[in-house]
């Protein structure tokens, strides 16, 4: 088993370069949310086209776990659009809660959400077969957003939980933008330099 990780993780540190020609720059911003989730946000160019990854990295039974999702320039704007109408159904079901002093609820918001192009994780091969749900939770009186993301191939199963407030989504919203932005300008310092040496 550790000789199966220690493979997946070299195909993975070696996979860019074989398919890109080169190590692609990347620029990542890291968000940490109010509920405590660490969300890892980066954006590398992919011929010509931008892919911004979302990683969530926790600690479970002593070690670090992390679940990565892909999403390409189409797939992150209806994301982005997702978590604005996960955001908008959170606030009036929480506005509910509160009003009727819901002590405990867990349901699934009616949104269906873009998946991303690919997913992996460290204990799930890279994959297609994504599955990106909203959950509204009431515990203890306090409602809270969770964003669970589960990935499958083939026997291999992974599945993890983004503990949101409403303004945890804005920030993810704003972060997407910031880290597109930051490569775009990676990008172009990088093409000046190599177009110096002609």
């Amino acid at each position: 088993m550790v000789i199966m990780k220690f493979f997946y993780l070299f195909l993975m540190l070696l996979t860019p370069s074989f398919i890109f020609g080169q190590l692609p720059t990347s620029s990542t911003n890291t968000i940490q949310t109010t509920l405590g989730s660490r969300l890892v946000l980066s954006c590398y160019e992919n011929q010509g086209e931008s892919i911004i990854t979302i990683s969530h990295w926790k600690r479970e039974l002593g070690s670090v776990v992390n679940l990565t999702v892909d999403f390409n320039n189409i797939e992150i704007e209806q994301f982005k659009r997702d978590l604005r109408s996960v955001k908008s159904k959170y606030i009036e079901w929480a506005n509910i809660a509160q009003n009727n002093r819901v002590q405990s609820v867990e349901k699934e918001i009616p949104v269906k959400m873009v998946s991303g192009s690919s997913a992996y994780g460290n204990r799930v091969s890279r994959t297609d077969d994504v599955t990106i749900k909203p959950i509204f939770r009431v515990q203890g009186y306090k409602p809270m957003c969770i964003i669970r993301v589960c990935i499958r191939f083939y026997h291999q199963y992974q599945e993890t939980d983004w503990l949101l407030s409403s303004s945890d989504i804005d920030n993810i919203i704003k972060e997407i933008d910031n880290v597109r932005i930051k490569q775009r300008q990676t990008e172009i310092k990088r093409k000046k330099t190599e177009n110096l040496f002609k």
